[in-house]
């Protein structure tokens, strides 16, 4: 093309290619469009179909009808509590309402008893391999077959006895070496200690659960002051008392019966249809901003379930501390970017005061160095805002 003469006749060719090209390219995008039209309808009124787990509507149900609510007084964080606020307000379209549990400490004892059984369940793999493999030169030898290179199996040497350290620091300091039965016994033994463990936490977050649930509700001893008022004003008094029960300035530290029975100020809300779900979400509940706040229940799939427990002001004050530390970050990117780009000069100064010959070697390191190196930090920088995302800003969801 470059060949031929400005108003060539060919030129027309290349010119009606150009047409068919982009009307192809525009017919495509067309029918993605519609395609994706279709589809986002389709998701708007049926939801997302791969919600449900083992064709089970059940679960696509409920995270359409669920909401989630956050900072609850410590006076209502009993289940019985939330379905009585969220009943009253709306009349017969609450199917239940339950309190996160707080289980941190059951996670962790559940996460430490699954470190034993993987090193338990490395130890034992090892030692089998290795008996396994020398059952099967033996079988070779015994047999007479030959290598890929035509020669005989040389008869196996017995493996010595595998030794294994166990315990000790994250990076290897300390520990005992052991046998690998030894260490298959240790790790059993703390297996059985961690299972009876897990059980008695299980037991006391179950029993703290049902004492939290028999303990009379503040929404159940205002109604019944109502009910057994006989005169105006001492219905008007209980009233009064209830709305100070929901709406009182109680702080999400306070140390009452209720909060120490049950550590957590969030939990779910399932209702009957979404039309109630949406006025739940659309309207200010309680009449205080820090009380009752009513949001969209996260995909179950996108929650971090060890975060939920955490306390809205907790996630605020760690956000704004990431903030300020990405904002100085922000300041310094451009001297850490310099400085980067200041490899080429000192690749090229070095070589002239070493009188370096090789400038395919100099020109490598001074023209792709600086780019790898940035091509690292970007790489990194996804990693670090996950890690000040998950463990210390602590988000909900993913």
């Amino acid at each position: 093309i470059n060949k031929l003469e400005n108003r060539n006749n060919k030129l027309v060719v290349v010119w009606f290619y150009a047409i068919a090209y982009y009307l192809v390219f525009l017919r495509r995008l067309w029918v993605e469009w519609v395609v994706f039209c279709e589809l986002r309808e389709d998701f708007l009124a049926n939801g997302d179909p791969s919600a449900i787990k083992e064709d089970d509507a059940e679960s696509l149900k409920q995270f359409r009808n669920t909401c989630i609510f956050e900072n609850i007084p410590a006076s209502h964080r009993r289940d019985k509590d939330i379905f009585i606020f969220y009943n009253t307000l709306f009349p017969g379209q609450v199917r239940r309402a339950e309190i996160i549990v707080n289980s941190s400490n059951l996670s962790i004892l559940i996460q430490e008893r699954q470190n034993y059984i993987e090193q338990y369940e490395s130890i034992y793999a090892k030692q089998i391999h290795q008996e396994r493999e020398y059952e099967r030169m033996m079988q070779l030898y015994n047999e007479g077959a030959t290598n890929r290179f035509g020669s005989k199996h040389r008869k196996p040497v017995e493996p010595a006895k595998l030794n294994f350290k166990v315990g000790g620091g994250m990076c290897g300091s300390g520990g005992q070496k052991m046998t690998a039965d030894a260490a298959l016994a240790h790790y059993m033994s703390e297996i059985r200690r961690m299972n009876a463990l897990v059980e008695e936490e299980y037991d006391a977050l179950v029993k703290r659960k049902k004492e939290n649930e028999r303990t009379p509700s503040a929404l159940e001893v205002a109604k019944s002051d109502i009910t057994s008022s006989q005169s105006k004003s001492m219905s008007q008094g209980s009233v009064i008392r209830q709305l100070e029960y929901i709406f009182a300035e109680n702080d999400d530290d306070s140390d009452d019966e209720a909060g120490d029975i049950v550590d957590c100020s969030n939990g779910f809300v399932e209702f009957h249809n979404r039309a109630t779900k949406q006025c739940a979400m659309s309207v200010e509940l309680s009449g205080c901003a820090s009380y009752f706040s009513t949001k969209q229940a996260p995909d179950p799939r996108d929650l971090i379930w060890r975060n939920m427990t955490n306390k809205r002001s907790q996630i605020s004050r760690s956000h704004y501390a990431v903030q300020l530390i990405l904002f100085i970050g922000i300041l310094f990117w451009s001297a850490l970017v310099g400085l980067i780009g200041s490899v080429e000069s000192a690749v090229n100064e070095w070589a002239e005061q070493n009188n370096v010959q090789v400038k395919f070697l100099t020109g490598f390191i001074a023209g792709y160095l600086p780019v790898l190196l940035l091509m690292i930090l970007m790489a990194i920088i996804p990693s670090i805002f996950t890690v000040l995302a998950m463990p210390v800003i602590r988000f909900r969801t993913r």
